[in-house]
């Protein structure tokens, strides 16, 4: 349970909620539009997900002014989430000083745990209040949370897929049993009507009531024989009241003994319940995962303006139906607090694989911005084989010196063509079009090219720069006896590195640089290329390093 006291307002934090209140009109007050109490009857009035997002949203904005209703409803917030924080949150959350952080921190906790980071409706939002809504009306409990212990089990992990429920008898009190199989073994948890509500027990033969040995025996019994299909811990300890039931033993001694298997089992069911996440959303649960590699890439367009590339490659045979697949692609960049600042979305058709087709399909989008830090979002849906995948960045802004050689990040391209190339899923910097290449593991048959750009050459009185270029391709340690016996054999005609230079002279102080390589004389295994740039007027160094794998 939370424990937070209230916080008492100091001189200066009155006058600012009196600021707040006075810069806040009447038609900003969404509780008062949408005849709201707490946030959770936002679900129940707004039906349109994406409505109800952007309303919550707007509603924890409104939190942060700290007024006496806003404290009562942070309150009601907190009993919200209470039973999907983590250890974690929880002593983050604790540590805040000011009523005004603990709603920044709900708002950064909900965008964090939005299953669909490039849209602006939070699915997993949606579905913990409706699961909240559920709860509160089917296992009611005088509490801050308002259900009981079987609707903090259901808030967490949704429905069961199993409900064994008995009845309260002369010898047993009403009791529950949930399964669950969607951990990949069966795990169950156990509630006993304890007259204020169910609670979560320890061991399922705490309903029972005493009373003579025979009748408990009975009880125990016929619990077991109810929920023994449930899994092989329970059918263990249903088979062991069999055993005993048979024994020419007295019925003391048949209690002592089943009490022993009992005490066994229900701390295998312990064991499973703790290895369990915090919780789990059924929001994507007919989905399968689309495996894609995706990078993020910076560039510079001037002083104050800023390009982030996100850019993904899927391979074909990791896309079910792939034939008859339309990748659905959606690619958003939102504040470092999560909120959305623009999302794009694109579609590509997978080609077939009768010689025009590829086996390696990729993608990317640019997002201008200012100098700061950024989360960049991905997510890959493909209708046809019911997949679904995303990923996000943290990426931040390179440096703003505007006098001192800068060098971009460096990206791998399958193909750099010029403006007049129809090159789907290309980008376009420089007069080029780019595909670039996200996947960390390059076929050694296929020539790949880098892409990177420099800033703030320095520039001679013809505005022409002087500069060298290095690049080197170096195997990592490794590669066992194999790779050690192709190094030191002089006629097996494989490296395990490859350097080379080049100096130009370029009008400008601002140069894009691409070059092909040609990895066909590597040993495969794991490599580091360094792009190593020298300003020869300024004799400035800077280089950057990608780490990437060769693969037969």
């Amino acid at each position: 349970m939370f424990a937070f006291s209230r916080l008492r307002w100091s001189r200066p934090v009155i006058f600012i909620a009196i600021l707040g209140l006075l810069a806040f009109s009447e038609s900003d007050d969404v509780f008062r539009e949408y005849n709201l109490k707490y946030l959770d009857d936002i679900f129940t009035q707004i039906s349109d997900p994406l409505q109800a997002t952007r309303v919550y949203y707007q509603a924890l904005e409104q939190l942060k002014l700290p007024t006496e209703v806003n404290f009562d409803r942070l309150k009601r917030l907190e009993g919200d989430v209470e039973d999907i924080f983590s250890d974690r949150d929880r002593e983050q959350y604790r540590a805040l000083p000011t009523h005004a952080a603990r709603v920044k921190f709900m708002l950064y906790f909900w965008r964090r745990e939005d299953m669909t980071p490039a849209t602006e409706v939070n699915e997993r939002l949606i579905e913990h209040y409706q699961r909240l809504a559920y709860v509160r009306q089917a296992f009611p409990a005088f509490n801050k949370r308002g259900y009981d212990d079987r609707g903090a089990i259901y808030v967490r992990y949704g429905p069961p897929d199993e409900r064994v429920i008995s009845p309260e008898t002369g010898y047993c009190n009403a009791m529950e049993t949930w399964a669950y199989y969607k951990f990949g073994k069966p795990v169950t948890f156990d509630f006993i009507d304890k007259g204020d509500g169910f609670r979560l027990a320890m061991r399922f033969d705490e309903g029972v009531k005493v009373g003579d040995q025979l009748s408990r025996w009975q009880a125990i019994g016929e619990l077991l024989d109810r929920r023994k299909h449930l899994s092989t811990t329970w059918f263990a300890m249903r088979t062991a009241w069999d055993q005993y039931e048979h024994e020419p033993i007295g019925m003391q001694r048949k209690l002592l003994l089943l009490d022993q298997v009992i005490s066994e089992q229900s701390e295998r069911i312990l064991v499973a319940r703790k290895q369990l996440p915090i919780t789990t959303t059924d929001v994507f649960k007919d989905q399968k995962p689309l495996p894609f590699t995706a990078r993020a890439a910076w560039f510079r367009d001037s002083d104050l303006q800023h390009t982030f590339l996100l850019y993904f490659s899927v391979r074909r045979r990791d896309i079910i139906d792939a034939d008859e697949a339309n990748l659905h692609c959606r690619a958003a960049i939102k504040w470092s607090d999560q909120r959305l600042i623009t999302s794009t979305m694109d579609s590509i058709a997978v080609p077939l694989m009768n010689g025009s087709g590829a086996e390696i399909l990729s993608g990317g989008w640019q997002f201008h911005v200012g100098p700061g830090s950024y989360i960049l979002a991905l997510e890959l849906q493909n209708p046809a084989g019911i997949q679904h995948s995303s990923k996000t960045f943290i990426a931040e802004t390179g440096p703003t010196d505007s006098h001192t050689l800068q060098l971009s990040s460096v990206i791998f391209a399958s193909r750099i063509d010029s403006m007049d190339a129809m090159v789907p899923g290309s980008i376009v910097r420089n007069g080029l079009r780019i595909l670039p290449l996200a996947i960390d593991k390059l076929p050694a048959d296929q020539p790949v090219f880098i892409y990177f750009e420099l800033y703030n050459l320095q520039v001679d009185s013809n505005n022409e720069s002087f500069f060298e270029l290095e690049y080197s391709v170096e195997r990592g340690a490794g590669g066992g006896l194999a790779g050690l016996l192709n190094r030191i054999n002089p006629f097996s005609g494989k490296k395990d590195r490859i350097s080379l230079k080049e100096v130009r002279r370029e009008k400008g102080s601002r140069r894009p640089i691409f070059f092909q390589f040609d990895f066909r004389n590597l040993l495969t295994g794991q490599y580091t290329l360094t792009v190593r740039v020298k300003d020869h007027y300024s004799n400035i160094v800077r280089e950057r390093q990608v780490q990437f794998a060769l693969t037969d």
